[in-house]
């Protein structure tokens, strides 16, 4: 009975679309509730695991198989560097966000056993857009105009979060074909865009240049046409409505200058690649940059300049995992994201360009920030990653299933 309910209605993926608005919803807001909607998620794959054992059924994951095991993979190596880490040691937060590779594939199974549509996920990211839009008016209407708008993080991770929004956002508009939800697409990107701008985050634009490489060499005819239509139109806002590209020539311009940001951010992969040169296989264990910085032992120093006179991370997702879980550990990592992009180039449906996209976007503004540092963070980008890969599969499984026969003529 259970099974042919799950099979037949649609109200279980009515209400996966609701856990998934609410991830999405809560991200600018609240980042305890979006985790705790992401923990949700994971709880309705795990009930669609042990429904299927009970039912002795079995999961068509094959298609993605490598990369749950290149994801278990990354989460061992992390698990390894914890274990062997002279610093602070057996504490178990510290691979939190690492463990987040493992319940990535309850995500998955989620979406494929609830058989969410497509349509529902596309809902969901018009009411993300739109929830970051609504955050940053009010916290502008509060602080005044030249407010960073920061959301419930730093403004750096609200606004490459809504980049992230954003840019799936724009590919989604390439890709559906009803009038009344494109509008609503259109409007959300806005809505995205806006937040991006409003947070005053550089680091975030570095996806631009990707994405438009992405787009020549992925699309055809009028849609390359219309990718690059959009983003001429961006590039010229960018110049002629906001400051971002002075100040991303500046930040370049300055990495000699110490005291600037940019030149910090130098610093710290000096470090990190000094850290590394000393734990070259598996690195000084997660989240333990800030003890090794310190560690005169390693003399590893840097200029530090800031009130603390330390940094907590090495502010890119590449530096700072060469330096905590090695070589190791960024060979897996990097492994696993050129698995997914292997997998949306193998299936190019409609949710795996979407998944390419989103891929792409975060690899670039990692350069200056590790998305794998913070477990909120993790979630934002892993979360929509399991629902895009299950999205994916949903596809390719509708695709392979053969046409009805006609009914006989009476």
């Amino acid at each position: 009975m259970l099974n042919q309910y799950l099979n037949k209605t649609k109200w279980p993926a009515l209400f996966l679309s609701i856990l998934i608005c609410g991830f999405f919803i809560a991200q600018p807001w609240d980042q305890n509730t979006s985790i705790n909607f992401s923990i949700l998620i994971w709880l309705v794959g795990l009930f669609c695991v042990l429904h299927t054992l009970v039912q002795k059924q079995g999961f068509d994951i094959k298609p993605i198989k490598t990369i749950l095991v290149i994801g278990l993979t990354v989460f061992s190596v992390s698990l390894i560097s914890w274990l062997i880490s002279p610093y602070d040691p057996l504490n178990i937060s510290l691979i939190e966000p690492d463990i987040r590779f493992i319940l990535l594939g309850l995500t998955v199974v989620a979406v494929m056993k609830l058989k969410l549509p497509m349509n529902y996920f596309y809902w969901a990211l018009v009411f993300a857009g739109l929830s970051y839009g609504a955050l940053t008016i009010q916290q502008l209407h509060v602080h005044g105009s030249q407010f960073r708008v920061n959301g419930d993080e730093n403004a750096v991770g609200f606004g490459n979060g809504a980049m992230l929004i954003l840019v799936v956002l724009t590919a989604s508009l390439f890709k559906v074909r009803q009038k009344l939800l494109w509008l609503f697409l259109l409007c959300s990107a806005v809505a995205a865009a806006f937040a991006t701008l409003k947070s005053g985050t550089r680091g975030s634009f570095l996806a631009l240049p990707v994405l438009l490489l992405f787009g020549v060499i992925f699309s055809a005819g009028w849609t390359r046409v219309a990718v690059l239509s959009c983003v001429a139109l961006a590039v010229i806002c960018l110049f002629q409505f906001t400051n971002i590209p002075q100040k991303i020539l500046s930040g370049v311009e300055r990495t000699n200058i110490v005291q600037s940001s940019s030149g910090q951010r130098v610093e710290q992969w000096k470090a990190a690649i000094c850290i590394s040169s000393q734990n070259l296989a598996l690195g000084t264990g997660p989240k333990t940059f800030q003890y090794a910085l310190q560690d005169d032992a390693l003399g590893c120093e840097a200029n530090i300049t800031n009130s603390k006179g330390y940094y907590v991370q090495a502010h890119s997702l590449y530096f700072n995992t060469l330096a905590t879980k090695g070589i190791l550990g960024l060979l897996s990592l990097m492994a696993f994201f050129i698995s997914i992009l292997w997998f949306s180039h193998r299936e190019r449906n409609e949710a795996s360009l979407l998944l390419a996209v989103a891929v792409f976007t975060l690899l670039s503004y990692s350069v200056t920030v590790d998305f794998l540092f913070d477990t909120f963070v993790t979630d934002r980008h892993l979360t929509l990653i399991g629902i895009l890969l299950g999205l994916s599969l949903n596809m390719k499984k509708q695709g392979q299933q053969p046409a009805e026969k006609p009914a006989p003529a009476s």
